[in-house]
């Protein structure tokens, strides 16, 4: 079948980028060409494109290089002296410095002597899992590495027992989460922008529905963008798998995830979470990106976590084409279905909520973005 119109910029690039495995997709592109000097004047562009861009990040990574200040293998960091001199003096690990802490343990950064990699290693101690619900958070946090390798994951290797602690090693991601990459630009993020971030969230988990596995609590501080223009979902504390597992201890009406961006009937208990409330947080993501907070937490608002909960329960909040002019209706739209509150309302699956969010990517308008990172990713997921 020849198209009798243009082909969508998407494929011509995932065309050039090698990534148009099915054979006939790839006569289709073959034949189009033979007669469209619209699309081979695109295609030409996005060729010189691509070159400049490699040209570029050749200068820009060896100049990064120049001027990390990871500390070298002969400098001691300043590591805490409650680490557990088992870990401290552990033959397998450089420990490099602490990232930040949260869920019940602390994140350092370390080098891993064996295959001289970074890592980002989080520490749990037992005493701080023995609980049930602590032992089942620590457990999904390792959910990560049971799933099929994806652009947008993070490569998280199994966890070790070393003394009386747990340590999670996972891949380390130069770069910023999305919440501070917005507050970064201003606190909003431009369109197309926002949406090529959400984009990809939404193909990473799709990826993860795949496999019955669910997130629970997606938030700009969960996904991380690295220096090559490709989100990274993180924090699987949460995560559950749909088939193996279906209670969590919760109290009150916000037990599991974050106000702000906890789908309704999350909030509620009455189901504890699956695909369209991972959704629904992703829907709140690009609302918040987009005007600069998330649905119902404006700035003058000052509402308590409950009283989000109970707003989202009985009120839709503002569409953002209200907020923002700029903002198209049709895009205004997509979000709105995202953040229904009934889940049935919502769009079937991730995969079809990508399919919706795609057209507003203009790859074109993407700062500092490889122009073969959204075609390729796109896809794999979405045929055009």
């Amino acid at each position: 079948m020849i198209h009798s119109v243009c082909l969508h910029e998407t494929l011509l690039h995932a065309y050039w980028s090698g990534e148009v495995y099915d054979e006939n997709d790839q006569i289709t592109v073959d034949r189009h060409l033979e007669y469209c000097e619209s699309c081979v004047e695109k295609l030409n562009h996005i060729r010189e494109k691509d070159a400049q861009f490699r040209e570029q990040d050749m200068v820009e990574t060896a100049s990064v290089a120049d001027t990390l200040t990871i500390p070298s293998v002969d400098r001691e960091p300043n590591i805490p002296q409650a680490m557990p001199i088992e870990i401290r003096e552990s033959s397998s690990w450089q420990w490099l410095g602490r990232l930040g802490g949260g869920g019940g343990g602390d994140v350092f950064l370390a080098r891993n002597r064996v295959l001289g990699t970074l890592f980002a290693v989080k520490i749990v101690g037992l005493p701080n899992l023995q609980s049930r619900d602590s032992w089942k958070r620590s457990a999904r946090e390792a959910i990560g590495c049971r799933i099929p390798p994806h652009v947008n994951f993070l490569r998280i290797e199994p966890p070790t027992l070393v003394g009386s602690h747990l340590l999670f090693p996972m891949q380390y991601v130069f770069g910023q989460d999305l919440e501070q990459l917005a507050r970064s630009n201003g606190g909003t993020l431009s369109i197309t922008w926002a949406c090529h971030l959400v984009l990809q969230s939404l193909i990473g988990m799709a990826h993860a529905e795949r496999y019955g596995i669910v997130h629970r609590d997606l938030k700009p501080a969960n996904l991380a963008v690295g220096q090559d223009g490709v989100v990274k979902i993180l924090d699987f504390g949460l995560a559950k798998q749909i088939e193996c597992d279906t209670t969590l201890t919760q109290t009150g009406l916000t037990g599991v995830g974050t106000p702000q961006y906890l789908a309704p009937e999350q909030a509620l208990g009455f189901r504890q979470g699956d695909t369209q409330s991972d959704q629904y947080s992703l829907g709140c993501t690009l609302y918040r990106l987009l005007v600069g907070h998330a649905p119902f937490d404006a700035p003058g608002d000052e509402l308590s976590p409950d009283q989000i909960i109970q707003a989202k329960l009985k009120t839709t909040p503002p569409e953002v084409h209200t907020l923002n002019p700029a903002i198209p209706r049709e895009l205004s739209k997509v979000i709105a279905r995202m953040l229904h509150r009934k889940p049935a309302m919502r769009y079937p699956s991730m995969q079809d909520a990508a399919r919706a969010l795609a057209p507003f990517v203009t790859l074109d308008e993407i700062p500092d973005c490889p122009p073969w990172v959204l075609s390729a990713i796109i896809f794999r997921t979405i045929r055009f």
